[in-house]
């Protein structure tokens, strides 16, 4: 039986993308379809479009090293230029033709007569199941694309507005109203500066503290981007420069030695930063009790002064309740809510859902990691 065709690619983000243009670059091969369950190029970059949504890897580093991009606006670049990066690389490689979108994998089968891939897809749009067959399958949906449920009980109660960061309700006016954030990770700690403001009074929930970390964005000036548009081999030198710089960092996962005292002294640099730069009676939350490198470190251009704002308030006391329009705490106490922004995370432990893979031996492929 032959195949459809050659290769399948599952994710038109920035792995699926890199894919579809290194089988044309390096191999001259075009007989591979890509398959993705949004609208459009560029995964995460595509579906996380919340208030001060950027990255926090340096623009030329956080590129792809075939298609580097002189025209960067500032270190750190936000989530529409990062986007726009990544269709016009897609678009230059007519990855378009190559891509079927609104399209959902369910999951695959190999076949042991014809020694390939069986997919099983459904279109979003027409709700249609259907297969395709290939010889390889790749896998580039990413770990941070099906959000995390919302923690608290509760929520089909609420009278208000709700919704995940990463499914960002821009619909909503924020305006002189009382907004509950329900996590402090890397998302919330560039919307909220961003929406404090608009509102009434934002009252934010913690778990647990995160190492958070100056950020520098300067603008880059116009001189810099001509040099990196114009001379030769600028814009790889400059990347090779930040990759000699960032990667021996890797050497602080080492347990004792140079890992040991790297740890010590950026947990400094960043308590001293906490410290000068958020208030007083935050100090305790904010400050982790776990060594730099057991989580994500944040890096903050706006969240620890907006703490100051005497409209914010941060609070570790737990949720146990989304009532109709307020949110209650383990300890009694009870805030008023008109919006809900609950900001905790992707399932990055289920990075194949609704995937089911299956193998030579039937086995789930997520069986098998668990």
């Amino acid at each position: 039986m032959s195949k459809e065709t050659t290769i399948i690619i599952i994710g038109a983000g920035a792995s699926g993308i890199a894919m579809g243009c290194q089988l044309q670059r390096k191999l001259n091969f075009t007989d591979f379809e890509i398959y993705e369950k949004d609208v459009e190029f560029g995964g995460t970059w595509w579906v996380n479009t919340y208030p001060g949504c950027a990255c926090d890897i340096l623009s030329h580093f956080y590129s792809f090293s075939f298609e580097q991009n002189p025209d960067w606006s500032k270190v750190f670049p936000a989530q529409p230029e990062i986007h726009e990066y990544m269709v016009k690389v897609a678009e230059k490689y007519n990855l378009r033709a190559h891509t079927h979108f609104s399209t959902e994998c369910l999951g695959a089968d190999w076949d042991k007569q014809t020694e390939g891939w069986t997919v099983h897809f459904k279109n979003l749009k027409t709700g249609e199941n259907f297969s395709k067959t290939c010889q390889f399958l790749v896998l580039c949906q990413g770990a941070l694309s099906v959000p995390n449920d919302c923690p608290v009980p509760g929520l089909e109660n609420f009278k208000g507005d709700a919704f995940h960061s990463a499914r960002w309700n821009h619909k909503v006016d924020l305006t002189n109203k009382d907004v509950i954030v329900i996590g402090n990770g890397c998302s919330a700690t560039q919307f909220v500066p961003v929406i404090l403001p608009k509102t009434k009074t934002l009252t934010q929930f913690i778990r647990s503290p995160h190492w958070i970390f100056e950020r520098y964005n300067w603008e880059y000036p116009a001189a810099f981007k001509w040099v990196m548009k114009h001379v030769p081999g600028a814009m790889s030198l400059y990347r090779l420069f930040w990759a000699v710089f960032l990667d021996p960092f890797f050497l602080a996962f080492k347990k004792e030695g140079i890992g040991k005292w790297w740890r010590k002294r950026t947990e400094k640099d960043s308590r001293e930063y906490i410290m000068r730069t958020a208030p007083k009676k935050y100090h305790e939350l904010l400050i982790p009790k776990f060594e730099v490198g057991a989580k994500r470190r944040i890096f903050d251009g706006y969240y620890l002064p907006c703490l100051n704002d005497p409209k914010m308030l941060l609070t570790n006391d737990p949720l146990v309740q989304i009532k109709e329009r307020t949110v209650l705490t383990k300890s009694g106490k009870e805030y008023p809510a008109d919006v809900i922004v609950y900001a905790n995370g992707f399932k990055v432990q289920e990075p194949l859902v609704p995937m089911i893979i299956r193998g030579k031996s039937g086995e789930d492929l997520r069986s098998r990691w668990k």
